[in-house]
Formats: structure tokens, C-alpha cells, sequence
């Protein structure tokens, strides 16, 4: 077998795991996913969904969520370092490019504020 063939065997196997891992823990007949939360189209269920810090969250971190592209992410990335607490729904709101709509995208992938 070639280099080639081998990485696609490989590739191929961590898909197959990957599968059965998600299988055995989807849950059974229920739709486990708020809605509006989607990453880029795909559903994650609730389980498989990791809530994001905005203190610490990264331009490329927010450019994942829904709603927020890549200049999106920038000023919020820009308004976080420069002492917004984004954690403050009133503070995100201030953003340039948040507007309700994109709040209550944003609002599942979030974490809580304290």
C-alpha cells in the first residue's frame, strides 16, 4: 500500500469511530438541539456543544458562531480587548453588527453570566 492509500484507510477508520461514538450517545428519538444552534449548518447536539467564553474567546473562536462572519468576529474580538465584558448582554449589544437578531443567535453558545 502507498502513503497515499494508507492515510485514506486511516482517515477513513477515525470516521468510522467517530460514527459509533456519536451514535452510542445520541439521544434516542428526541431532538436534543436548542434552536438556532447550528455551526455553520450543521446541528450539534446539546451534549457535543461547548458554550463559549467571551472574556477569552478568540477572533477565529466567535467567526464560528451563527450569525458571525469574519469582520463581525474582529470587532468583537477588538471590543473584548479593549475592556468590553461581552458577557453583558447590554455590552455585546453595543457591538457594531449586533443587533437582536444576532444576540439571540449568539445567546445558546454563550456562557451564562454570573
Amino acid at each position: 500500500m502507498n502513503a497515499r492509500a494508507e492515510w485514506m484507510a486511516l482517515a477513513l477508520l477515525g470516521a468510522a469511530v467517530i460514527a459509533m461514538v456519536v451514535a452510542d450517545h445520541w439521544p434516542a428519538g428526541q431532538d436534543a438541539t436548542p434552536p438556532g444552534a447550528t455551526l455553520q449548518g450543521a446541528t450539534i447536539p446539546i451534549e457535543w456543544r461547548a458554550s463559549l467564553d467571551p472574556r477569552m474567546a478568540t477572533t477565529a473562536e466567535w467567526a464560528l458562531l451563527p450569525k458571525v462572519g469574519p469582520v463581525l468576529a474582529r470587532r468583537l474580538d477588538e471590543a473584548s480587548a479593549a475592556g468590553a465584558d461581552l458577557r453583558d448582554r447590554r455590552q455585546l449589544d453595543q457591538v457594531p453588527g449586533i443587533g437582536p437578531s444576532t444576540l439571540a443567535g449568539l445567546d445558546p453558545w454563550l456562557e451564562p453570566q454570573p
